[in-house]
């Protein structure tokens, strides 16, 4: 029969024996170890050692509580649930606002999306379990989250900038006749001109052999 599992951020049993004796054979030092099992899922032995086999267990207890923490975390453990994570991210995003390091309207984004979308979803599941498949399974067949009606709609805390434009003056209003249709103005005929100017005698054909200048 197998071994059962260590679950994540757990370790099994603790084992205690003397490395160290003086010369009447008792024992001046004592190994504690146990196996723990990483985040990534792979066992590896801790150790501890103590002048006592109580001291020994003491500190390997210590060191087996500081790494179950979450990365470079000291407030998580592999046993907290995902709220907890994303409330410590929340005060930490907060902080990089207030020193000008983030956008205030980056922080409210995040923010609803977070409440309404993630925390629904995986906010209780711990640290250790939010593994890349069971993640992805959430994500598939969550149904969507149901709107906050009590919730502004997100378009309508960001309101659009309106464009500069000139400003126009206002326009004036239309008469009655500049609403009837338009005919094309006839202009009269042109009278006939008094004076008519007079032909010119035509030009005679001069014989040939001669010519008109003389």
């Amino acid at each position: 029969m197998a071994r059962p599992t260590i679950p994540l951020g757990s370790w099994g049993t603790i084992s205690t024996w003397p490395t160290k004796t003086d010369a009447k054979g008792k024992a001046v030092q004592h190994k504690a170890q146990a196996k723990f099992r990483d985040l990534d899922g792979h066992v590896r032995p801790v150790s501890a050692y103590g002048p006592t086999k109580a001291a020994a267990e003491r500190s390997l207890l210590k060191k087996l509580q500081d790494r179950t923490r979450t990365g470079h975390s000291t407030e998580l453990t592999a046993m907290h649930k995902v709220g907890d994570l994303l409330d410590l991210w929340s005060e930490k995003f907060k902080k990089l606002v207030d020193l000008g390091k983030r956008s205030p309207t980056s922080y409210d984004t995040y923010e609803r999306v977070t409440r309404l979308h993630i925390r629904p979803a995986i906010a209780e599941l711990r640290i250790g379990e939010a593994t890349t498949q069971r993640l992805d399974k959430v994500i598939t067949s969550h149904p969507q989250p149901t709107p906050d009606l009590h919730e502004p709609h997100f378009e309508q805390t960001r309101p659009r900038r309106p464009r500069s434009s000139p400003q126009q003056p206002p326009r004036r209003a239309l008469s009655p006749r500049s609403h009837a249709p338009r005919t094309r103005q006839r202009h009269p005929p042109r009278p006939p001109n008094p004076h008519p100017r007079t032909p010119l005698p035509a030009r005679r054909a001069c014989p040939p052999g001669q010519s008109h200048h003389r």
